[in-house]
């Protein structure tokens, strides 16, 4: 961890006078910074993973003062409720949390000051990977949780209860949700899974039907959806991996999923894993893409794209605009942020042409006992390859010396271990990379 100097002034963590480049914000690095949300002017982080430095696991809140105190600008809201979260959404003036372990939602009203477990009808022992909140009528609101291998379920009753609602829904590997207003006081709500791609459900989830034309892979990883100014909704979704052989990428469907097009132009061989988007104060919007090389920036609605990543291309699992600052949540390095005022009209990142080293997605994935990961080195040193689990410890080393330049590939072999969710970490110099690989039983 930065070794910080405290002088006696006080320090604003915002930086928004930051250089053009990304800066850490010593967040819970050794966590996977799974989700970011803003509410009420606070910026909160949902992460996982445990490690002996920092207690990365729990939700986090961004103090735009920096306290001499501590050793980083973020501190954990409630300690009653350590788990490990994979999602955080917002409804209002309350704040919704999904946890890895468990099968929990908790909800605040008082920005995580205290938290209430939700779970009551919940599948226990299960991952809640992500969380929806869809209007019925003017006076109440239905919840929907995407269970990892349950499918989806929903409460009409803000929590209090739940009940599963799958039917049509051929694939229960729910990683992302996201609903689009219909014109009428009703929305449609779109379920993305790993392995059947894209479901949607125009009643409330009592039914669901997968709406994959124009799609080249079915592992759906995001969504992301704004108005068209026409009175329609662009909805983008991220799709593959490496597992897809090439295959994926991002795609927009301007008719509520009948159809998608591919909008991939400078995202060739690239795979997003998070969206967010902002007003561009032209009357459109730009959408800014998390991905496994770094952040890419779209100005046309996905059909160009242009890398956001001077000194930063690690993978991306959150995005987020608070004030006047882009927040990325990353795997193991906690989040980072860079000014607004950088995304200017066609900006993109000057190539070095320096060949990059490169940790390819495990094959396959999900897989069932062994899988094969490929990775290149492009000079000389010490390389290492390590196989995680979601509570920080390390379960393999498949590699641990000096290799020259070239192409790579290892076998896992996972017997012996509990099924779920690794993550395979490639170092070497400064240079890291991390993936996620399920294991199957």
């Amino acid at each position: 961890m930065k070794k910080f100097i405290f002088i006696s002034i006080v320090i604003i963590c915002t930086l928004t006078k930051t250089s053009a480049q990304w800066v850490n914000t010593y967040g819970p690095a050794g966590g996977v910074c799974n989700s970011l949300v803003v509410i009420h002017s606070k910026l909160f982080v949902g992460s996982t993973l445990t490690t002996v430095s920092f207690p990365s696991t729990g939700i986090f809140v961004y103090d735009t003062v920096y306290d001499p105190n501590v050793a980083s600008c973020w501190h954990i809201v409630d300690s009653t409720i350590m788990n490990s979260f994979q999602c955080l959404a917002k409804s209002g003036d309350e704040l919704y949390a999904g946890t890895s372990y468990g099968g929990q939602v908790f909800r605040s009203e008082n920005d995580g000051t205290s938290w209430v477990n939700i779970s009551n009808g919940l599948p226990e022992n299960k991952l809640v990977l992500c969380l929806d909140f869809v209007p019925k009528g003017t006076d109440s609101t239905y919840i929907f949780a995407g269970i990892w291998g349950e499918g989806v379920y929903r409460s009409i009753d803000n929590g209090a209860n739940w009940k599963v609602v799958k039917a049509g829904l051929t694939n229960t590997l729910v990683s992302s949700l996201t609903s689009i207003p219909d014109g009428t006081d009703r929305s449609t709500l779109f379920a993305g899974t790993y392995g059947g791609g894209v479901f949607r459900s125009a009643n409330y989830g009592e039914s669901w039907t997968a709406v994959n034309n124009g799609l080249d892979d079915l592992i759906v990883n995001a969504f992301a959806a704004y108005s068209n100014g026409t009175g329609g909704t662009n909805l983008f979704v991220a799709v593959g991996n490496y597992a897809s052989g090439g295959k994926g990428g991002v795609y927009l469907s301007k008719n509520t999923g009948e159809s998608w097009t591919a909008v991939n132009n400078g995202l060739k061989a690239i795979y997003a894993l998070s969206f967010t988007s902002l007003p561009n104060g032209a009357g459109g919007t730009n959408l800014i893409a998390g991905s496994d090389s770094g952040v890419f920036i779209s100005f046309n609605n996905g059909l160009n794209w242009s890398p956001f990543n001077k000194g930063f291309k690690i993978p991306i699992f959150s995005l987020t605009v608070f004030g006047e600052n882009l927040f990325a949540g990353v795997f193991y390095q906690g989040v980072f942020m860079r000014p607004l005022s950088d995304m200017t009209m066609g900006i993109g990142e000057p190539k070095s042409g320096i060949p990059e080293n490169r940790l390819q997605q495990n094959f396959p994935n999900p897989f069932n006992n062994s899988t094969t990961i490929n990775y290149e080195v492009k000079e000389q040193g010490v390389v290492t390859m390590k196989i995680i689990d979601l509570m920080g410890k390390e379960v393999a080393n498949l590699v641990n010396e000096q290799k020259v330049k070239g192409e790579y590939s290892v076998e896992w072999n996972a017997a012996g271990l509990a099924g779920g969710i690794y993550f395979c970490r490639l170092q070497t110099g400064s240079f890291s990379e991390t993936t996620k690989l399920i294991f199957q039983k």
